[in-house]
């Protein structure tokens, strides 16, 4: 493959890594911002005690901080949408773990106690799809070049 078909794989690995970071940061200021304007989630967090209107504004910062991610990671590998790709794969094997009842030996990472099992399904399900459709929005919105 010629190097103008290909995008070179250090690009990637940084595309994936800057979708990553824009994933934690979007995702810390939409909890922050939850937590800023509504005392009452607030006080529910520490003990995860959401309301169900709680847990489904989480799964709102969710959809935007994994769109944003995917657009971000695309458009730093220039507009190679395989870079959102690896990062939904990314994505997922980092949330699994986590959101499904799975213990890893005598380590429990599993938060699927502290939630109802659709709010782990609202959030695994289109966590990939998300992330690839910011990607393909990063080459949708990106500006066309005249050649």
């Amino acid at each position: 493959m010629s190097e103008s078909t290909t995008t070179k794989w250090y690009l990637i690995a940084a595309a994936i890594l800057a979708g990553f970071a824009t994933w934690i940061v979007i995702g810390g200021a939409g909890f922050l911002l939850l937590r800023t304007v509504s005392s009452s989630y607030a006080l529910a967090e520490p003990t995860k005690a959401y309301t169900l209107p709680m847990l489904l504004a989480r799964l709102m910062v969710g959809v935007v901080c994994t769109v944003a991610a995917g657009a971000v990671a695309t458009a730093t590998a220039k507009g190679a949408r395989i870079a959102s790709y690896w990062l939904a794969v990314v994505f997922f094997l980092l949330s699994a773990p986590i959101h499904l009842p799975i213990h890893l030996g005598k380590v429990n990472v599993s938060v699927w106690a502290d939630y109802p099992p659709w709010y782990h399904a609202a959030y695994l399900v289109p966590l990939m799809p998300l992330t690839i459709f910011g990607g393909y929005l990063a080459t949708r919105l990106r500006p066309q070049r005249n050649q």
